[in-house]
């Protein structure tokens, strides 16, 4: 028996004992579906708190789109990212980076860009783990002009681009016609490579 079927198990069990089941173990079980690629269990767990009148909290919410990540359901992800926005709770940085790696992982490169893009308006200052799903999207979807703006666009800001973003901003370039690009973007690769074997 795996974490998140005994996760399950626990919280079932709750209800029948003394203990009510809250808003802190249904988001341990979700995570724990998260952890386990189980998307559909974390999502109906999430739908299941309103109807137990349990309050989502950004947790549960961010838990649920992670696991969508994990399924590869950028689709639920992204309608899991909006429904914060009709609640009383707002997206954080967390929401829009575990919406755009689904987005990432599920190839769709437009998705990926207009939840950075969204992450703006709200003026969320995004970070890492947000601009290296984006720039991996793009790069799948030979997207080198969005690629190189948003490795500028980090470039200006306070978060530093790691060897992942400029392969795929390089990888970008390549599949694209933007290959002369890609050898502008080689010089601070190569440099961040030998930093990192020193």
């Amino acid at each position: 028996c795996v974490q998140w079927q005994r996760a399950l198990a626990s919280l079932a069990t709750m209800g029948r004992d003394i203990l009510e089941p809250d808003v802190i173990s249904h988001n341990a079980t979700i995570s724990a579906c998260e952890k386990g690629s189980e998307w559909a269990f974390a999502v109906v767990l999430l739908a299941s708190m309103g109807q137990a009148s349990i309050e989502p909290s950004a947790i549960s919410r961010n838990a649920a789109i992670s696991a969508c990540k994990e399924g590869s359901k950028w689709q639920r992800a992204i309608v899991s990212l909006a429904t914060m926005d009709w609640t009383m709770q707002q997206p954080d940085t967390i929401s829009y980076n575990a919406a755009t790696s689904a987005c990432d992982m599920g190839i769709a490169w437009q998705q990926a860009l207009a939840c950075q893009s969204a992450m703006y308006r709200c003026t969320l200052e995004p970070n890492a783990i947000g601009y290296s799903a984006s720039i991996n999207a793009g790069e799948k979807g030979s997207q080198w002009q969005q690629t190189m703006t948003l490795l500028v666009t980090m470039g200006h800001g306070v978060v530093e681009a790691d060897i992942t973003c400029y392969t795929a901003v390089i990888g970008a370039c390549e599949k694209g016609t933007g290959w002369q690009r890609a050898c502008f973007s080689f010089e601070p690769a190569a440099n961040l490579a030998l930093q990192l074997t020193r």
